[in-house]
Order: C-alpha cells, then structure tokens, then sequence
C-alpha cells in the first residue's frame, strides 16, 4: 500500500490537469466560435450595403442640396429727438418716426452642387420692405381720383380728411414682402472648378468687403462707390471667373480659422 500512493497521486495530479486543459479548450472554442458569427454578420451587413470594395453609390442630385438661414434684427437712435423725431434716409429705413427696431434681415438659402459641373445658389429675404413702410407719412394721388379715394376711405375710416387725393399711409398696412436677393448657377468646365461662368443675379465681385456676408460685416464695411451704382450690391448678368485651386485652400483655411469668410 505504501508503494501504491504516490503513483495514485500522481494519477490524480494529472487528471487534474487534463480537466483544466480541456475546460480552457471548451472556453476558446466558444470565443472562437462568437468571433466568428460576429465576422460573418457583419460581412453579411457590408455586403448587403455595398459590394466589397466598391464605393457607396450616387447621390441623387436633390440629395445634394442644404437648406439654411439665418435672421438679424436691428434697433437704432439718435441721442437727441427722442422716438418721435421726423427724420429720414433713403438708405436707412431704420431712421424714422417709430421705425427704429425692426427685422433687419430673414433669409432662406438653398444651395448645392447638383452635378460635378452645376452649382445652384438660391437666397430669398423674408424681411423686405417698401420705403417708409412704418412712417405715418401720407401718399398723396392726383386730385380726382376716385379709385384713390376708396383706398384711402378704406385704410382711414375715422379721418376722412383730406380724402380727396390722400392714399394713406403704409403704417396703416404694415408688413414685409419676399425679394431674390442671390438666384445664380456657376458652371464649371474643368474638373478642378477653377474656370467657371455665374449666370443670374449675384454680387458683383468687385472690392473685399462686397463678397463678405451680411453676417461678417459691420456697417461701415459698405464702401458708397460700390452702393451707389449697384443697387443692393447685385447685379443680373453673366460673369467668367477663374479660382485657382490653391487660392481656395487658402481661402478654407481662412475660414476655418474664424477669419473672413463668404
């Protein structure tokens, strides 16, 4: 009996290790076999999105297309004559009898490249007004005019006077009215996008401050030379222009750095 112990444990020790051996075997087995069916789900899902190595498909050219905009109010007085002062401006219609806040801007911007060779631009301003459109200035008509009076009667039933050739005021009727401010296409006839033409009604492209935003600019940054001859700053026309590739990395960086942009 004393002989035969030692070989017992020995038997022992080693069923012991094959027990731990075959349990690591079993644990790898059921790594492996959950490796596996991840692999071939997710092999499954990228084939069933795209062929392997081949790139995602097209985008429709309405899917192309970003929609945005933004809006600016804006308040303005003098620091003498109170908000009842009569004074006006033709290139300011926040200067004037109770028409010193109001929206300034509200636009809506669709724009893309609907195809390798066509830009689409198309900005609209919601915040347009007639001039005086707040002021309680009279508009007067020729002296018998019937159909003038009815307007008039119509927005001023409590003052009849002086009817006979008085239309009203816009402050009776007061509101905004849709204007295009940008509606162009650039069309490209390289692949790099460096020659182009601009057909429609854009910004001319004349001095710095004019290709600068509405958002980036102050009220100073609007030179009169350029004011004065093209209304709004636009124009309806063709345009040619050339964009080095290199001068619009440049002009990303400046953007991305929170300098000015476009």
């Amino acid at each position: 009996m004393a002989a035969i112990g030692p070989a017992a444990a020995d038997v022992s020790a080693e069923i012991r290790a094959l027990k731990a051996r075959l349990s690591k075997l079993e644990a790898d087995e059921a790594r492996a076999k959950r490796e596996a069916k991840a692999a071939a789900q997710h092999a499954a899902a990228g084939a069933h999105a795209s062929p392997a190595g081949s790139p995602p498909p097209p985008l429709h050219w309405y899917e192309r297309l970003s929609l945005r905009g933004y809006t600016q109010m804006r308040y303005n007085d003098i620091l003498s004559g109170g908000p009842w002062y009569d004074i006006r401006t033709t290139n300011d219609r926040s200067v004037g009898d109770r028409q010193n806040f109001f929206i300034r801007r509200a636009r809506i911007i669709l724009s893309g490249d609907v195809s390798d060779h066509l830009y689409l631009y198309f900005q609209n301003d919601f915040a347009s007004s007639p001039p005086n459109a707040n002021s309680t200035s009279a508009t007067f008509a020729a002296y018998g005019n019937v159909a003038a009076q009815s307007v008039y009667y119509f927005y001023n039933p409590v003052f009849p006077y002086p009817g006979y050739n008085q239309v009203g005021s816009y402050a009776n009727a007061p509101g905004n009215f849709a204007q295009i401010r940008d509606l162009y296409a650039d069309i490209y006839f390289d692949k790099d996008k460096e020659f182009r033409v601009r057909a429609g009604q854009s910004k001319i492209p004349y001095g710095f401050e004019n290709l600068q935003s509405s958002q980036n600019r102050l009220a100073l940054d609007r030179a009169d030379a350029i004011n004065t001859c093209c209304k709004d700053e636009r124009d309806l026309g063709l345009f040619f222009m050339y964009t080095p590739k290199e001068m619009r990395h440049l002009f990303r960086d400046l953007v991305k750095n929170n300098l000015k942009g476009s």
